[in-house]
């Protein structure tokens, strides 16, 4: 323990004898005038920092200013160094300890804060509707902040909406897909989805094709994260992300000869003598894309990866610039075997699988 009477008596017979007055001394140690005086009353002590100082200034140890003497006894002078030493490493535990206390407590806060605005709050749909002849795919990703709705479906469409009730959510023409992402709560564009029910929502949704025929969507939850703590890898997979590449799968002899353009294309360019063509495999759209120019002939296909037909084929010619043929799905003409045939030999099953 420190005898505050006899250590405030020392530290006056110091200040006097080095012809100090209290305010000098505070000057010097960086100090008030009243703490010097509430020190030499034995009120209070200085601190570590201001007794290394007042040691320094008066030419003596620490541990005289600890002792309130001039230190001669080793043994004493040992005791005295580790009472210094227990004191300050006790200090520094409660400064640890309140860190850590502070640490704890930011720590509940924010888990806190994860529990109840993230816990249970992000859910996966999948889109699966079969309504000859039409097949939908896709999901639906909903978190706290954004709706990403994204679906495609086995035929290109002049005109394809995306229906909430009666209310016309998105179209898109000359598509067989559709993307929404949406935030919710901020600018939405779709009916007020902070508001209303989201299993509502979803369980009246529609797809309307070429304004005449209205499909509902069969949606069912995939996923939602309602484990306490943690998911396993298992369950966190992107499920956006293992559909694209489930309905994405490029042929390996796409990924080797033909050239990356970027995500959604790879491109094939071939010369010969007699011959110039080109292939395009769009990933997005599912389509290959082929033209064949000889003998200033130009020939087109347009090929649709998922239902494995060819929508669109014509035949140009160069010189007089007329279509000398032109073949549509949508018009349900017959179309020539014998050109169907030609191009998987010559194109399909040489170049693409």
């Amino acid at each position: 323990m420190l005898d505050y009477e006899k250590i405030g008596n020392f530290l006056r017979e110091l200040r006097e004898k080095h012809g100090l007055s209290q305010q000098m001394l505070g000057h010097k140690v960086y100090v008030s005038r009243q703490a010097v005086s509430q020190w030499e009353l034995g009120k209070c002590f200085p601190d570590l920092e201001t007794s290394v100082a007042l040691a320094k200034l008066y030419g003596i140890s620490i541990a005289d200013i600890y002792a309130g003497e001039i230190i001669t006894n080793k043994d004493k002078y040992n005791s005295v160094m580790e009472f210094i030493i227990k004191s300050e490493m006790k200090g520094v535990r409660k400064i640890i300890t309140l860190l850590v206390i502070t640490i704890c407590t930011l720590l509940l806060i924010f888990l806190s804060y994860y529990f109840f605005n993230v816990y249970n709050k992000i859910s996966v749909y999948t889109v699966d509707t079969i309504e000859k002849p039409y097949i939908i795919h896709g999901v639906i990703n909903k978190s706290v902040k954004d709706i990403y709705i994204n679906f495609e479906i086995n035929k290109t469409l002049d005109n394809v909406c995306l229906i909430y009730n009666d209310t016309k959510l998105k179209c898109m023409k000359d598509s067989n897909y559709l993307v929404i992402k949406e935030s919710i709560g901020y600018n939405e564009q779709l009916p007020e989805l902070s508001k209303i029910n989201f299993n509502d929502f979803i369980n009246n949704l529609y797809v309307e094709i070429n304004n005449e025929q209205k499909i509902k969507l069969n949606i069912n939850k995939d996923y939602k994260n309602d484990n306490l703590l943690f998911n396993s890898d298992d369950e966190t997979v992107n499920y956006n992300e293992q559909y694209n590449s489930n309905n994405n799968d490029i042929p390996e002899k796409v990924k080797n000869n033909f050239e990356k353009i970027d995500d959604n294309c790879y491109s094939m360019t071939k010369k010969t003598k007699d011959k110039q063509i080109e292939i395009r495999y769009i990933i997005n759209d599912k389509i290959i894309n082929v033209k064949e120019i000889q003998n200033n002939i130009s020939k087109s296909w347009k090929y649709d990866i998922p239902t494995k037909t060819i929508i669109i084929y014509d035949v140009y010619n160069l010189i007089s610039n007329r279509f000398v043929y032109k073949y549509n799905n949508k018009s349900n003409e017959n179309m020539n075997k014998k050109d169907i045939d030609y191009f998987n030999d010559n194109y399909l099953n040489k170049y693409i699988y």
